[in-house]
């Protein structure tokens, strides 16, 4: 699939080709490997050079609003090119256990300076490790986790004093 993204009034090819392990992604001269963690869902995970990047994706008509890392981008589909258009961030300050779990290990405390993607805690659920990870940039205010504590799906376990 490929794109032409108006960003500043500058176009820019986006170029998403499948590739043995997921796609291949390339905006202008840089490219990435792609491969999700899970279903297609509005809030998922995908393997971007072998890093986890946690995300979240709406669709409203024919604008999809992409939430990746702290920031937000609206592309819009209804004409012959996809204009993303910088919005508000859909990434919460607070990280909250997305199943019942077990936690494994707690990576920060109160007063860490985090940054988008920064592992926060590592929670076991069903056998398998997830590593929870900060959506914004800030210092952490608030840990209500430890180690081998069993938690609800919901429960907020990390907030983040949001910089300015």
């Amino acid at each position: 699939m490929k794109l032409l993204v108006v960003e500043a009034n500058e176009p820019i090819e986006v170029d998403a080709s499948p590739a043995a392990d997921g796609r291949e992604v390339r905006i202008g001269e840089t490219s990435w490997r792609v491969s999700s963690l899970a279903a297609a869902t509005p809030a998922g995970a995908a393997l971007v050079d072998d890093h986890p990047v946690r995300y979240l994706a709406l669709r409203e008509g024919k604008v999809v609003r992409i939430s990746v890392q702290g920031e937000c981008y609206d592309f819009d589909f209804s004409g012959k090119a996809a204009v993303r258009r910088g919005g508000t961030s859909l990434a919460s300050p607070e990280t909250r256990a997305p199943m019942p779990g077990k936690v494994l290990k707690v990576e920060v405390s109160v007063g860490s300076r985090v940054e988008p993607g920064t592992a926060l805690l590592i929670l076991e659920a069903m056998k398998m490790e997830t590593t929870l990870y900060a959506e914004v940039a800030g210092i952490v205010s608030h840990v209500d986790a430890r180690p081998d504590e069993m938690v609800d799906p919901g429960k907020v376990l990390v907030r983040v004093a949001v910089d300015p």
